[in-house]
């Protein structure tokens, strides 16, 4: 192998590790990269403390937060709080509006559903797995990865608000309750989006 593609190969990693939390099976089969060679560069890049491993699920430092200071903790918790409660505004529009309608598609357009989105994919996986398994039953494309946790809400009720897939409304449902009480408990979220506070990082390792 050459150097210039050894180099594109860990580039191309960092890239997938800086957007989201996978395993080294799931970064093979997005990136094409040998199973061998995924878990060479992610030692080395762990080594260097460059990537965060959580029980087999790595991602780019940056996304693992540690606070510089109460300021910066108060930031961030402020910035949670004011996700979580963009997650009320979708559930109850979910349920007053249709999924047609002109207003639906202008609320489920609200930015913040983007930003949400970014901290499942960087800071909770098996969020974003279940969210790429209600796109595989929806037939979503590629491109409409930010609207996938707002449709799923809505999509996942019928008309007498049964559970169109049980299991998808369920641990949606249970995952935004979960995280809420989380946030009203002092614990920001896990992940980055583009609106994060500009945090100057400790270090990597856990508290």
């Amino acid at each position: 192998m050459t150097k210039r593609k050894a180099i594109d190969r860990v580039l191309t990693l960092i890239r997938e590790l800086e957007h989201g939390m996978y395993k080294p099976r799931e970064l093979s089969q997005k990136t094409k990269i040998p199973l061998r060679t995924i878990y060479r560069i992610l030692e080395k890049l762990e080594a260097y403390n460059l990537v965060f491993n959580e029980n087999g699920e790595y991602t780019w430092h940056e996304n693992r937060l540690e606070f510089e200071n109460y300021r910066m903790y108060e930031k961030a918790l402020k910035h949670s709080s004011e996700l979580a409660s963009s997650m009320e505004h979708f559930i109850a529009i979910s349920f007053i509006e249709d999924s047609d309608s002109p207003r639906f598609e202008l609320h489920f357009k609200n930015p913040y559903g983007k930003y949400m989105f970014e901290h499942i994919f960087t800071g909770y996986p098996k969020i974003r797995r279940i969210l790429e398994e209600f796109k595989r039953l929806e037939g979503k494309k590629e491109g409409e990865l930010d609207i996938y946790l707002r449709y799923a809400i809505k999509i996942s009720y019928d008309d007498n608000f049964k559970p169109i897939y049980p299991k998808i409304a369920d641990d949606i449902r249970n995952w935004i309750i979960e995280t809420k009480l989380k946030i009203a408990h002092g614990i920001p979220l896990k992940g980055r989006c583009e609106l994060c506070p500009n945090i100057t990082f400790k270090n990597i390792q856990d508290h």
